[in-house]
Parts: structure tokens; sequence; C-alpha cells
């Protein structure tokens, strides 16, 4: 299974959500590699440096454009049970190529109305390009939006929520809160699921549930 956590717009959560989303498989005995994209940061490979050994083993390859081929991730697909693209913030050969290696993506987004903006512009590539899937016969990618750092009680974000129910894209249930574990764990190479923030870890693993339940 390769799944995409990508989306336009930095600052939306994808490695966050890419990271932990790993950990979660390593900790139900699934291997899985991570690809980090991002040249600019390469968050993904920086956070695996600070990973104990003693903790479920997660690999993470930096992959640059070129690098990004049907063979090459059918190559890792053979060698993990999961294959997690972290995504690059652009309009680009780069989210292409993405979209069209991978089965499922996630397309993390934040109440803003630049989250909102980005998001449109990323379906508008998403529709070209399973067009050009189909017309080669591969499936079409399977696509659902996590709503992240979300706040209810805000006009804008109601609205931008109702907004997104308007597009023929899934939105999972499950919403990731703004909490500060998030960050924290990041330091220790760890998922919310393997630190102390109970709400987080169970916030966490219902969203993974979900997605589990949609995909496989």
């Amino acid at each position: 299974m390769k799944i995409a956590v990508t989306n336009l717009k930095g600052g939306v959560g994808k490695t966050t959500i890419a990271v932990n989303l790993a950990v979660c498989f390593a900790q139900r005995g699934k291997s899985v590699c991570i690809i980090d994209t991002d040249q600019n940061q390469n968050s993904a490979v920086e956070w695996v440096t600070y990973r104990s050994p003693e903790r479920p083993l997660i690999h993470v390859f930096p992959f640059e454009l070129e690098q990004i081929r049907t063979n090459t991730i059918m190559d890792l697909e053979k060698k993990f049970d999961v294959v997690i693209l972290d995504g690059s913030p652009q309009l680009s050969e780069l989210a292409t190529r993405t979209i069209i290696v991978s089965d499922v993506i996630l397309i993390p987004v934040n109440t803003s109305l630049f989250d909102y903006k980005a998001f449109e512009k990323f379906l508008v590539l998403l529709n070209e390009t399973n067009k050009n899937r189909v017309a080669v016969n591969m499936s079409s990618v399977r696509p659902y939006v996590v709503l992240n750092k979300i706040n209810d009680r805000t006009v804008l974000s109601n609205e931008i929520i109702g907004g997104l129910q308007n597009f023929e894209v899934p939105i999972l249930k499950t919403r990731l809160a703004t909490r500060t574990s998030y960050g924290e764990t990041t330091l220790d190479g760890i998922g919310v699921t393997e630190g102390r923030d109970k709400k987080a870890s169970e916030e966490f693993n219902k969203l993974f549930d979900e997605i589990v339940n949609e995909i496989f």
C-alpha cells in the first residue's frame, strides 16, 4: 500500500501526519518506510535521526524528483507493507508524480482561507492526473481530507468545513486538534501514540483506525 500525505501549501501538518501514521503501522507490526520528497526541509529524515533503535523500526529515504517513478516505488512496496510519501508543498511535476505512484492520498487542511485555496488548486491537479491514470488503465488514486488544527468555535472554520463538503472528496471524521505534543514528540523521534499525552494518543489512534478501515 502506497499512501501519500500531501498538499500544495506548507505548514498544514504533512510531515506530522506522515510520521505519526508510520509509527502507528510500525506499532502494529507492519514494515513501513517514509519517502521524504521535501528537499528544502527533509523534516522526516531529521525526525528519524532522533528515533531510538529500541523503538519499532521506521525507514526514511530522501527522494529527489527523478527517483519518484512507478518502478522505484514498486520495488519499495515489495520490501515494505506500507510506503508513505511525505509530499512537498509545491505545484510541480513532483506533486504530479507523487499522485501517479500512490494508491491513497491524505490531504491535510487547516481551517484558513489560504489552506482552502491551496486545496482547490490541488484538486485540479489531482483530477487531471487521475484522468491520465485511467487513460493508461490505472485505477484512480483515492483522496481523503484530514482536518488538522481545527477550531469549531470560529465562523471561518465552520464556513471552510462547509465549503470542503461541496467537493467530492471524503472528509475523515476524526479531526486533529492543536496540541503541543505533536511538536514535542517530533524532537524525540517518536509519535504521539508513543508519548505521554493520552488525549493526543487516543486522537491519532482513532484517526489511524479510520484510515485503515477506509483504505484496506
